[in-house]
């Protein structure tokens, strides 16, 4: 999109220069954002493939290296078919049917759809131009910015409460290998020596122990008969 608005805005400029001197003055002006853009994108995603998970370093080298084609490609593929295209504009040819003229016309003439099925005026800038306007005309009116007001709620309670659902569910195993030794451990030490989750029970005050000893002896009976708690771990407690 860059390279295409750079182009096009150098041949309003300057319609009478050669497409040659245009697609140079493209990569001049357009080439730039497009190398700085690709760059910092680059760099970022290479710099993260040095992490010690390797899902994330695989993923992190080929979201960089493809970045890297994909500007030289810009370069070396897009921009000879830009140029390929603005021979075929000069020409006055069909987009779709090449072998094909038209009548002249300048770039910012208004279009149809592939100049074929219908014209421009009907399917050309005009019907976007008369839909953008009809429908800022509605969305600024009163009952259109009650519509906008009441859909954006909706919008909103829809997220708020769809935030409420989010749950983590991650393991350290899905960045590993399948045949790394490290998930044949795991499968074996979760089959043969799985174990529960420690846990601790806290108290929100420092309490006098004398004064609630009845209800520490029933936090430590409860931990020690519950089915929730590994009874071959054994509890633990200050109190006892």
């Amino acid at each position: 999109f860059v390279l295409s608005s750079e182009f096009n805005d150098h041949t309003l400029a300057d319609p009478d220069s050669s497409i040659e001197e245009r697609i140079a003055l493209t990569a001049k002006t357009g080439g730039i954002s497009v190398l700085i853009t690709s760059l910092t994108d680059a760099l970022a995603f290479l710099v993260g493939a040095s992490t010690v998970l390797p899902a994330l370093g695989w993923f992190c080298t080929y979201a960089g290296v493809s970045i890297v084609f994909c500007y030289i490609f810009q370069l070396t593929m897009f921009l000879p078919a830009l140029a390929l295209n603005a021979r075929r504009v000069q020409d006055n040819r069909r987009d779709c049917l090449c072998c094909l003229r038209v009548g002249p016309r300048r770039l910012n003439d208004p279009k149809g759809c592939c100049d074929l099925c219908c014209t421009p005026r009907v399917c050309g800038d005009e019907m976007l131009r008369r839909g953008l306007k009809y429908s800022a005309e509605k969305v600024t009116t009163v009952p259109g910015q009650i519509i906008t007001v009441v859909l954006f709620l909706i919008m909103a309670g829809l997220g708020i409460a769809g935030s409420t659902m989010i749950y983590k569910d991650f393991k350290l195993e899905w960045f590993i290998p399948d045949n790394s030794y490290v998930n044949e451990f795991s499968r074996i030490n979760n089959e043969h020596f799985a174990s529960g989750t420690r846990i601790s029970v806290n108290l929100r005050e420092t309490p006098d122990a004398f004064a609630h000893q009845s209800s520490l002896r029933e936090v430590y009976g409860y931990l020690n008969t519950s089915e929730l708690v590994n009874q071959d771990a054994g509890v633990g407690s200050w109190y006892k």
